[in-house]
């Protein structure tokens, strides 16, 4: 569920950052510290479901992730649409390593 819901998320950054200014309805939420990504890990870690050790490596990619596409957004909102578009191989990158952290523990 957390890898459907990660990509549910990217994918509305990507659809806005690849859509003009005045077709954009919303963006996802882009504050790391109110998304369910960071509460599920929260909660993982008190219940001690996880090793430690990967739900910090997870909640580190998440913050990154979160980071760049506030950066990018904020590129974007500022008219700097090229530098913004531009940016999307790195986000997609962050997204890979939660991508790969979720499918290594789900593998093992």
């Amino acid at each position: 569920m957390m890898q459907l819901q990660a990509r549910h998320w990217l994918d509305g950054i990507l659809h806005n950052l690849q859509t003009s200014p005045d077709q954009i309805r919303h963006w996802p939420l882009m504050n790391h510290k109110k998304s369910h990504f960071l509460h599920w890990v929260e909660q993982a870690k008190k219940q001690g479901l996880f090793s430690q050790g990967w739900l910090e490596d997870v909640r580190a990619a998440f913050i990154e992730l979160y980071h760049e596409a506030n950066s990018l957004r904020y590129q974007y909102q500022e008219g700097q649409r090229d530098a913004a578009v531009a940016g999307i191989d790195g986000l997609k990158a962050r997204y890979e390593t939660i991508d790969t952290l979720l499918s290594v523990y789900l593998a093992d």
